[in-house]
């Protein structure tokens, strides 16, 4: 399969992520050992596993794997520790910007933007982490963010674990919540995590008044999550 991907044009892993490499090609019973290695012993090796075989899917037909590892992969949410390094994954990324905002552009024989480095794995990690932190077990990074949408919050402990991580690494960033009934709960863990002086400047909940679906839900996310700046006047 490997020589046949190559002689296609394809350019082969450079991380050895590869089905001519044991480590990826193995029984169902090796996989489904793995996966809970992944779960209960979250170093970086197994971390480095997880981010990889835990975004398994096939390219077409069936594939007998799926139950026994969906059935492992739906635990997720009882393993802390995972939790944890994952939230650390997904918040320890640097975009590409400069001092003052702007785009960084790398130099060399390639000069541009690595949109993937810095756009869309920073959106895979952070969608992997919500997705197994609800013990979601969809695979693609669209379908994980539409379900952990539709489920809507992250519990207060794992909540606490993510926003800890991201303060660690940037500035406070808006928590914009859609529903200005807080759990108590949920609050302590938070307020508990970050400190109740950041949670009260970067805390802002907002009641919609339409369901959070369709068209007039979308206008309402996009008028959200709009920048000031570009906000019209007497907005």
């Amino acid at each position: 399969m490997t020589r046949g991907l190559s002689a296609c044009g394809f350019e082969l892993d450079h991380n050895g992520v590869l089905a001519s490499e044991a480590l990826w090609r193995m029984s169902t019973e090796r996989w489904e050992q793995t996966f809970r290695d992944c779960l209960d012993s979250p170093d970086r090796s197994h971390l480095i596993r997880a981010n990889v075989s835990f975004d398994f899917r096939q390219i077409t037909g069936a594939l007998d794997v799926t139950p026994p590892l969906v059935a492992v992969l739906r635990g997720a949410p009882g393993h802390p520790d995972l939790l944890r390094r994952l939230g650390r994954a997904a918040a320890d990324f640097k975009p590409p910007l400069g001092f003052r905002g702007s785009l960084v552009v790398k130099g060399g024989d390639s000069p541009g933007i690595d949109l993937k480095q810095g756009g869309t794995i920073p959106i895979a990690n952070l969608a992997r982490f919500h997705a197994l932190s609800n013990g979601i077990t969809i695979s693609a990074t669209f379908d994980r963010l539409t379900a952990v949408a539709e489920v809507g919050k992250l519990d207060g402990e794992t909540a606490a674990m993510f926003f800890s991580e991201l303060l660690k690494r940037h500035a406070p960033i808006p928590i914009i919540g859609t529903n200005v009934t807080l759990e108590p709960a949920w609050l302590a863990a938070v307020s508990q995590s970050i400190g109740p002086t950041i949670l009260a400047k970067s805390f802002v909940a907002v009641q919609p008044y339409a369901a959070p679906q369709g068209r007039a839900w979308e206008i309402f996310d996009d008028a959200l999550l709009i920048a000031a700046s570009d906000a019209p006047p007497g907005a």
